[in-house]
């Protein structure tokens, strides 16, 4: 399906779908970093490069065609809140926050050692995306990404996300649109 611009007249866009079309964002969605990263877009800046291209009346500089999936990309969306209590939320002071953020890896983040993660918001501190050749190398370099990150002063779900990582069904992607809430969780929670 080519971009919902390149078959209207302009403008690129992402179309996200539910069991039903939600609708069309006329935005760069920063929730499908992952997607992009298998097509060779790890970083949004070729997305929004094109965006702006199209704009100024140019064509894209590419063809639905020329996209070729390559590997398999993941993405943890880390929250402030404890998996191990209900995931209540976690807000307070971050004392301290590394993370890597090179060529294997893109971390998407507003944190720093200082920041207070306030109580009356989205929970969501960092999504970190990896990309490998395949599914074994993507959970592997996501493994070693969330070993390496530290936040410290808040919980987080970062255990959680070692854990599933660590799960034979996940390793093996023998997972349902369930697995995490049916499967997975009551077994982490035990």
């Amino acid at each position: 399906m080519p971009p919902y611009g390149a078959a209207n007249g302009g403008e690129g866009a992402t179309i996200e779908f539910a069991v039903v079309v939600l609708g069309v964002q006329h935005i760069i969605i920063c929730g499908h970093s992952h997607c992009g990263a298998m097509k060779g877009l790890l970083h949004p800046e070729s997305l929004v490069e094109q965006q702006l291209r199209i704009a100024q009346g140019h064509p894209l500089a590419f063809r639905q065609e020329d996209i070729q999936y390559r590997g398999h990309a993941l993405e943890c969306r880390i929250n402030a809140e404890d998996p191990a209590r209900g995931f209540r939320p976690c807000p307070g002071l971050i004392e301290r926050f590394s993370a890597p953020n090179n060529a294997r890896c893109r971390v998407d983040t507003h944190l720093y050692g200082g920041y207070r993660v306030p109580s009356h918001y989205d929970s969501l501190i960092a999504k970190v995306i990896t990309h490998g050749k395949d599914r074994s190398t993507a959970i592997g370099q996501m493994d070693v990404i969330l070993r390496t990150m530290q936040i410290e002063g808040i919980a987080t779900t970062v255990p959680l996300h070692l854990a599933l990582l660590a799960d034979p069904a996940f390793r093996d992607g023998k997972v349902h649109t369930q697995f995490v809430e049916n499967d997975f969780v009551p077994a982490y929670r035990s």
